[in-house]
């Protein structure tokens, strides 16, 4: 301990547990801290200890309470505790002027400070000594003001806004006249009659943090007052009071974009879409306003003085019915990120780095996004067990995010459900194809050059934005080419959401991506050309791998008749299409015929399944190749054909076909939210251009 006995404050922290064994007593603490202290008086002498160690007093004054005998065994267990992790205030505390008074009175502050950080006093004084700027209705001001005085705050600028409209609230503006002389005479009042942009900023210049409790109808300003705190760096923590919620958070970070209110506001308004309620419906209780009003100002008390670690986006939702408070992940929204216009050195440059970064396993995808995950608020907005029994496969589902929902106005989520050998397995499939649906979807047309008859404007719509222009890698002769943003995403013109459009892939690195999009393009163009037979094959001319023949079994127990067909055409692409009576023709293609006919068998199982469980009320997400049904595959069918068991292509091969057949492959890195960028890098569309 580097600090002398009369600045220790010590504490033991939070979640340290005592269990007592036949040898003294085992200690663990919540960061996995273990330790043991051994003798027959250990357990007495810890559990007295413990309880004194609660950061009112200093070692010192500890120790006079104690016999000198006893002086020498106290230091060494607070060493051992202090050792292993399980005391907060061992670290030298930092200079303060607090008096004894203060310390008396913000006794309480100062321990929770304690409990969580080390140098407590120093940093209720530098709270102490902040400049508060609260603003909101006049009810809720005057109960931030006095909590803020009540938590030794001795400066708060209070900024009353104009009345709500609504004759449900008779304390409207009832509160501020009410305060007691002691919490007036530190309280400057300002009434805001308009949200003038300058009035803003000489109201919050000065301000070591803002507080803002708004309502829906008030978003205007919260907007204004988000941008201007960004500009001028001043943390802002917002409270957004719903009919049914508040919103707390996120705290507004400095020089940290992702943590602005619009970025968790975009988010929110992407997934929800009823329009806000109107005043006269906004009829909570005082104690209930009181409630989202004390909650706001503990986040900035927690933030001020150190407390509240905040590397990721928070925000906190209480349910007005029943006060309960919960901790939400804000996954930030890119619309609300800065942005760089997309250039074609920059398509090179961005391509070759992709080239060369590490690869990644995608089985890991979902530990990765697991955090953010969020029915309101996440990028994925649930993974769990396909409902019905899990039986002849393992089905997992995902609830995908819509990042473009705010436009759309859908009320239908996005479901993609997938299979495997075991629920592990289907999980990743699953995530996987999940992150290429959302990544297909999330357009940022800040990123996309004018068009003939397209520029960028925050009131444009997306259908508009499709005439934009963006820039994508030749395959071919590895130069940039303009492309539109509708060749890209075709969402962005048609209603159907649900299909992941052809050449959207994920792969473990760059290489791998671009050459299952390509595989996706020549299966398409596969099937869509009139020249494709389907030349009918047998199992047993097919050596699968142990999962492959795993499928066969389960799909011998469905009892299903089952007919298997190679499809033949001008592109060197291993393609098959498995059919049944109950599913009809589900084609399947993949780097070798092996594995294209394990893919196909796999999809054909998880159809058989899903058919005795129709999922209603979502859409769910299929791939093109789904609209090639029975139908088509009777057309194609051919008596005789050249098999090519052994059939496997590569990059190279699709590409000189494809070059023969005059289109030009080009592939676009779907990165316009950077949040799924960092996590999967590896998401992109190869898209084939008439040359």
């Amino acid at each position: 301990m580097a600090a002398p006995p009369d600045q220790l404050r010590l504490m033991v922290r939070p979640g340290v547990q005592l269990i007592r064994t036949p040898e003294g007593v085992v200690l663990t603490g919540g960061g996995g801290q273990r330790v043991t202290v051994r003798g027959e008086s250990a357990y007495r002498a810890i559990t007295w200890l413990s309880s004194q160690l609660d950061g009112r007093r200093t070692l010192a004054e500890l120790l006079e309470d104690i016999d000198q005998d006893h002086h020498s065994q106290v230091i060494k267990l607070i060493t051992v505790l202090g050792k292993h992790g399980l005391l907060s205030g061992l670290e030298t505390a930092g200079p303060h002027s607090l008096t004894r008074a203060e310390l008396s009175q913000f006794a309480s502050e100062i321990t929770l400070i304690a409990a969580c950080r080390d140098s407590a006093e120093r940093r209720f004084q530098q709270y102490r000594h902040s400049l508060l700027v609260v603003i909101g209705h006049a009810p809720a001001v005057a109960t931030m003001v006095r909590l803020a005085v009540a938590s030794g705050v001795l400066r708060v600028r209070a900024v009353v806004l104009p009345p709500v409209a609504t004759h449900h609230d008779a304390f409207v503006t009832q509160g501020l006249e009410e305060l007691p002389p002691e919490v007036a005479s530190s309280v400057q009042v300002t009434h805001l009659a308009e949200y003038a942009g300058g009035a803003l900023h000489d109201l919050i210049a000065d301000a070591s943090m803002v507080l803002h409790l708004s309502e829906p109808r008030g978003e205007d300003l919260m907007r204004a007052l988000d941008q201007l705190c960004d500009q001028v760096k001043i943390p802002l923590i917002p409270a957004l009071v719903t009919d049914r919620d508040a919103w707390i958070g996120p705290v507004g970070t400095p020089g940290r974009p992702e943590t602005r209110w619009e970025a968790f506001w975009t988010r929110y308004r992407s997934t929800r879409h009823r329009k806000p309620p109107h005043p006269d419906e906004m009829t909570h209780p005082a104690a209930t306003r009181n409630a989202v009003a004390a909650h706001l100002m503990f986040r900035g008390f927690r933030y001020l003085t150190g407390i509240e670690d905040h590397e990721r986006p928070a925000v906190q939702q209480l349910h007005l019915d029943t006060l309960q408070l919960r901790g939400r992940v804000a996954v930030p929204h890119p619309h609300a990120l800065p942005v760089t216009p997309d250039t074609a050195a920059g398509i090179v440059l961005h391509c070759r780095a992709l080239r060369s970064r590490d690869t990644i396993d995608e089985r890991q995808i979902y530990e990765r996004l697991r955090p953010s995950i969020d029915e309101e608020l996440g990028l994925l907005r649930a993974v769990h067990p396909a409902e019905g029994p899990q039986l002849p496969i393992d089905v997992a589902e995902v609830v995908v995010s819509d990042p473009l929902g705010g436009f759309r106005r859908r009320s239908l989520p996005l479901v993609v459900q997938a299979g495997g050998a075991d629920f592990p397995q289907a999980r990743t499939s699953a995530v996987r194809a999940a992150c290429r649906i959302y990544s297909s979807l999330a357009v940022d047309p800040r990123r996309l050059r004018p068009g003939q008859s397209w520029s960028w404007h925050a009131g444009s719509r997306p259908k508009d934005w499709a005439d934009g222009r963006l820039w994508a890698l030749s395959l071919l002769v590895e130069q940039p080419l303009s492309i539109s943003a509708g060749a890209v995403f075709p969402q962005l013109l048609s209603h159907d959401l649900g299909v992941i459009p052809a050449g959207v892939a994920s792969g473990h690195n760059f290489a791998a991506a671009v050459e299952q999009g390509l595989l996706d393009q020549c299966a398409l163009q596969t099937l869509r050309s009139d020249a494709t037979v389907a030349v009918p094959l047998s199992f047993g001319e097919i050596d699968l791998d142990e999962v492959g023949r795993y499928y066969c079994r389960l799909l011998e127990i469905t009892g299903e008749e089952v007919e298997i067909f190679q499809l033949a055409g001008s592109l060197p692409v291993p393609a098959v299409v498995v059919a049944t009576p109950t599913v009809g023709a589900v084609p399947a293609a993949a780097r070798s015929l092996q594995a294209a006919l394990r893919e196909g068998i796999e999809r054909t199982l998880l159809r058989l399944q899903l058919s005795d469980h129709p999922r209603a009320g979502v859409e769910l997400v299929e791939d093109e190749f789904s609209a090639y049904g029975a139908g088509w595959l009777r057309d194609r069918i051919a008596g005789r054909g050249e098999k090519h068991l052994t059939s496997v292509t590569s990059t190279g091969e699709m590409l000189e076909a494809l070059r023969r057949r005059r289109m030009h492959p080009v592939v676009v890195p779907l990165d316009h939210d950077p949040f799924l960028a960092r996590i999967h890098p590896f998401l992109v569309r190869v898209v084939l251009v008439d040359e």
